[in-house]
């Protein structure tokens, strides 16, 4: 069962409908966070690498939304991550018990 609307039931084989209704979830999240940019490309733009980009996902600093293999993550979530960084004011260390980023 998937946890959330944007997973995908491993169980169930894509097929092209299911690959369809995700591209509608895609456009209809991407109309309620505004632009997105791929786990990879937010990783360039923020200086560091994919897995740490990760880990700050699965701390809930970052939002995101998985389509098939490709991750999204909100250009506004990165953005404000990157100026918290750069003004100094995030929890240095593991930061399990800091506050997303997101409102």
């Amino acid at each position: 069962m998937p946890a959330n609307d944007f997973d995908h039931d491993p169980s169930v084989p894509l097929t092209p409908t299911i690959l369809f209704h995700a591209v509608k979830d895609l456009i209809k999240w991407e109309v309620k966070v505004g632009s997105m940019i791929a786990l990879t490309e937010a990783a360039e733009y923020l200086g560091v690498s994919r897995q740490r980009v990760v880990q700050l996902v699965h701390a809930g600093r970052v939002r995101s939304a998985k389509f098939g293999r490709n991750t999204f993550l909100p250009l506004a979530d990165v953005k404000a991550y990157q100026k918290l960084v750069e003004s100094g004011d995030f929890v240095r260390g593991r930061g399990n018990k800091a506050a997303p980023v997101f409102e």
